[in-house]
C-alpha cells in the first residue's frame, strides 16, 4: 500500500488522490486499506514517515562516508541528501511538498521530523 501511496501521491499529488486511486494502484481494494488505514491523511503520514527516513538513512551514510574534516562530513551528507532526491523524486516531492498544510496533525509530524534531523 506504502508503494502505491508513494506513486499516486508523489505523481498527481495527495489533494488530488483519492483511497480508490490509491487502491487500484496497489491492486487491494478498499476494505484492505480500511483494514490498514483510517483514512488518506494516516496513509499519507506513513508515507511521509517512510521516506524521511529513506531521506536520513541516505545523509548518514553520505556523511559517514566522509571523515577527514567537518567539511567533507557536510560534503557527504549533501551528496547523500542529493542522492536521495534524485533517486527517489516522488518520495522528495511527499515529503516536501505534499506534507505541507494538509491538517494540524500532519503539520505537527512535519514539525517533529524536521527538528528530529538536527538532533541525527
Amino acid at each position: 500500500m506504502l508503494d502505491a501511496a508513494v506513486e499516486v501521491f508523489g505523481t498527481t499529488g495527495y489533494r488530488t488522490a483519492t483511497v480508490e486511486k490509491v487502491c487500484v494502484e496497489a491492486g487491494l481494494t478498499k476494505r484492505y486499506f480500511y483494514e490498514s488505514f483510517t483514512n488518506s491523511e494516516e496513509l499519507l503520514m506513513a508515507t511521509y514517515a517512510r521516506a524521511t527516513d529513506a531521506m536520513r538513512e541516505s545523509i548518514l551514510a553520505g556523511a559517514g562516508s566522509e571523515t577527514e574534516s567537518s567539511e567533507q562530513v557536510l560534503r557527504g551528507a549533501l551528496t547523500g541528501f542529493f542522492t536521495f532526491v534524485a533517486e527517489q523524486p516522488k518520495s522528495a516531492r511527499i515529503a516536501f511538498v505534499e506534507i505541507l498544510g494538509v491538517s494540524p496533525t500532519v503539520d505537527a509530524l512535519y514539525r517533529k521530523t524536521t527538528t528530529s534531523f538536527s538532533a541525527t
